[in-house]
């Protein structure tokens, strides 16, 4: 996620801002991080190099394609209002008992996607102002006067995570969206009197 945000930082930078040096630095100064850090702790990039292999070699390497079926035949159930907030694990694991997914059953795997965790907890009407929330910012800096293409990059990057983990249901999830949004909202709103636009 941090990787994303300075990248779009640096989108930013370089195509609202003119600053090709700078952004061309950063995005070079990123590259050796990520590089050496590949070098330096090689276990954290394990995941990738185990699905590389893994489909290399024809096999299936990650859970989630059976986290995503099982989690909407587990929506389609109560697909309008959803299970509940206390009860969409219980739906969950059972569609996984369903498809023979026993490592989902014994570790009480999640959906590892917050649109799907939330299409089972509230149904259609919760993703629904989910993607309402998310949007909004989006919505409101089209309506401005002044666009800002880093806070359309930033709402991008965060629903793209939303996407591989169920952010709202973590502490930190929960912080940064509790971070994000109010300073998204004031760097979009208009300037008051006797202000000037930053």
């Amino acid at each position: 996620t941090l990787f994303v945000l300075v990248f779009a930082c640096l989108l930013h930078q370089t195509f609202c801002r003119r600053r090709w040096k700078a952004a061309l630095g950063a995005a070079s100064i990123i590259a050796l991080l990520v590089i050496g850090s590949y070098l330096a702790f090689p276990k954290l990039y394990y995941r990738f190099t185990y699905l590389y292999t893994e489909y290399a070699a024809g096999r299936q390497g990650d859970d989630r394609p059976m986290l995503a079926r099982c989690g909407l035949e587990a929506a389609q159930q109560r697909l309008l209002f959803g299970h509940g907030t206390g009860d969409y694990m219980e739906a969950l694991i059972e569609s996984y008992r369903v498809h023979g997914f026993n490592k989902g059953v014994t570790k009480h795997y999640d959906a590892h996607n917050q649109y799907m965790e939330t299409l089972l907890a509230e149904g259609l009407i919760g993703l629904t102002v989910l993607a309402a929330l998310l949007l909004s910012p989006v919505i409101l800096t089209m309506r401005a006067k002044r666009h800002r293409l880093i806070v359309v990059l930033m709402i991008v990057a965060a629903m793209m995570q939303l996407f591989f983990e169920s952010m709202l249901d973590r502490q930190m999830g929960v912080q940064f969206i509790a971070l994000l949004y109010p300073l998204l909202i004031l760097r979009i709103s208009p300037p008051r009197c006797g202000e000037t636009a930053a």
